[in-house]
């Protein structure tokens, strides 16, 4: 840099800091859209691992289901030979693995849901501060070039 009568060293500081705040803010700035890019991302997964996961609890399901079923028609078809009593028991024993089966269902759904939307809740809370960087940004861009304009 060099020393020019008439103030000019003055000016060229100014020029220098705005320039400086000026990359600040563009550091931030790209800092704020990985963050963004990364919460995308994260949301992305969470609703793979949401759809595997009711994926695999319809497949378990149908699969608890028919072993139930399976598990109902044998006990009735013995207690139809052996009496009344056993088919009840029977009977009760499918009933109670069908709602181990709803149970286990529904609680898949609910973890699931509470992922998507922690996820949801994430993504909003990057997008507001995206928000206000954006503002922040256009704020500071502001007072520079306010501040670089000659006043005489």
């Amino acid at each position: 840099m060099v020393i020019r009568r008439g103030g000019d060293w003055r000016q060229e500081t100014l020029r220098f800091i705005a320039v400086s705040r000026l990359l600040e803010f563009w550091r931030i700035l790209c800092e704020s859209f990985s963050r963004l890019e990364t919460a995308a991302g994260r949301f992305d997964q969470n609703q793979n691992l949401y759809r595997e996961g009711v994926k695999t609890a319809t497949v378990q399901r149908a699969t608890d289901l028919t072993g139930a079923a399976d598990a109902g028609s044998a006990i009735a078809a013995a207690g139809a030979r052996r009496g009344a009593g056993i088919a009840v028991g029977g009977h009760n024993q499918a009933y109670s693995l069908n709602l181990q089966a709803n149970r286990i269902t529904y609680d898949g759904a609910v973890k699931a849901a509470t992922q998507v939307r922690d996820a949801s809740f994430e993504a909003a809370r990057l997008r507001a501060l995206s928000s206000v960087v954006s503002a922040v940004g256009h704020n500071v861009a502001r007072d520079m070039e306010q501040g670089l304009t000659l006043r005489y």
